[in-house]
């Protein structure tokens, strides 16, 4: 989607935006989604980051290089009351872009409605790896 049309008020376009400069690594732009108060959860430790500074620092530092892929394959949004929703489901993270390595993963992202234009933020993000054990029940049970 190229930029000159999204529109922040858009839930569906700010997830999709988000996605896209993460995975671009345009971590600077990305930080424009970002809450002020964000809690951005480390995928493969029990760390995080608060604040957008904070975030974007830690992303611009640790992920430049690898360049990692978020890829969804399935989401689903919780009910809003619409100030505040859930979007969740399962991806795979590649570790570095165009790499061998990847991951299943379940995510959740929680954005919050300004009150003042509408826009929508990023403010929580959480990551888990899917332990391999469910990928494979996961698996047999589509057989």
């Amino acid at each position: 989607m190229p930029t000159s049309t999204f529109d922040q008020t858009d839930l569906r376009q700010t997830y999709d935006e988000a996605r896209r400069l993460f995975n671009d690594a345009s971590y600077d732009k990305l930080g424009n989604l970002f809450h002020d108060d964000i809690i951005y959860t480390k995928l493969h430790s029990s760390g995080w980051y608060r604040g957008r500074a904070k975030a974007v620092t830690a992303l611009i530092e640790y992920k430049s290089t690898d360049n990692p892929q978020f890829l969804p394959y399935r989401v689903e949004p919780f009910i809003s009351d619409g100030l505040i929703q859930h979007i969740a489901g399962q991806a795979i993270w590649e570790r570095v872009k165009g790499g061998p390595s990847h991951e299943d993963i379940d995510f959740i992202f929680t954005f919050i409605r300004n009150a003042n234009d509408g826009k929508w933020l990023l403010i929580d993000a959480i990551g888990r790896l899917i332990p391999k054990q469910q990928e494979e029940q996961k698996t047999e049970k589509n057989y």
